[in-house]
Formats: structure tokens, sequence, C-alpha cells
């Protein structure tokens, strides 16, 4: 089993992977990559999540939409 999707732009790994919004011909991926930032001292320090959002197009990426198509309907 593969934990990487393959498009032709970007390679996605399903485990990063929060939330999917389907809309008519179109896929919004958001992606959630969580970095520690700053400095830490003794337990005070924080922690920021960045969304990254892959759009994929049915007209403009017809191969990357069918895959994605494809791994939803699989779930």
């Amino acid at each position: 089993m593969k934990i990487f999707i393959n498009l032709s732009s970007v390679v996605i790994n399903k485990l990063h992977v929060t939330e999917i919004v389907k809309k008519p011909g179109m896929y919004h991926i958001y992606i959630n990559n969580s970095n520690v930032n700053g400095k830490f001292i003794v337990s005070l320090g924080r922690i920021i999540t960045i969304h990254n959002i892959v759009e994929i197009c049915e007209s403009k990426n017809k191969k990357d939409y069918k895959l994605i198509t494809e791994w939803i309907n699989g779930l």
C-alpha cells in the first residue's frame, strides 16, 4: 500500500491530508504540515500548523482528477 499520491506537479503524503473539499469539477486537498518554531525555555514555545491547499481541476488536470477520484472512491 502506497502512502504517497504521485500527481503531475506534486507528490502528496496521504498521512498529511486533513480534508478534501469536493466541488463540481474541482477538488481542494488540504495538507497539514506541523512545524515547531521558536525557542523552548522550560515548557514555553509554540507549534504552528500550516495548511497547504492543492487544487485539482477536472478540465485542467484530467489525469490527476481521475487519480484522486479513484482514490476517494476506494476509501
